[in-house]
């Protein structure tokens, strides 16, 4: 499944993270995969500023590698997921 501009997105959730331990709040960010280069960025929203009004941050991640087949192989994104935040309870839709 690739997206025919270039824009591939892979949509990242957290279902155990809790702010604060409140419930149904969890997690989310966004996988971002240039499908000719396979250059890979992470972007994740949250209340990280001392205000709590949000903002949004990166994480450093490897580029996936795209194989013939146009698709960032299994190989490179299994390396990518594992270097996300909050690994250990990462979900990708």
């Amino acid at each position: 499944m690739i997206d025919p501009d270039g824009r591939d997105a892979i949509y990242i959730t957290f279902p155990k993270y809790r702010a604060n331990g409140i419930p149904f709040t969890g997690h989310a960010g966004v996988l971002l995969i240039n499908d000719k280069t396979g250059l890979t960025k992470y972007y994740e929203y949250g209340r990280y500023d001392k205000e709590s009004k949000g903002l949004v941050r990166t994480a450093s991640v490897p580029n996936v590698v795209i194989g013939k087949d146009g698709k960032p192989t299994t190989e490179s994104l299994n390396k990518v997921m594992k270097q996300l935040p909050r690994n250990q309870d990462t979900v990708a839709i």
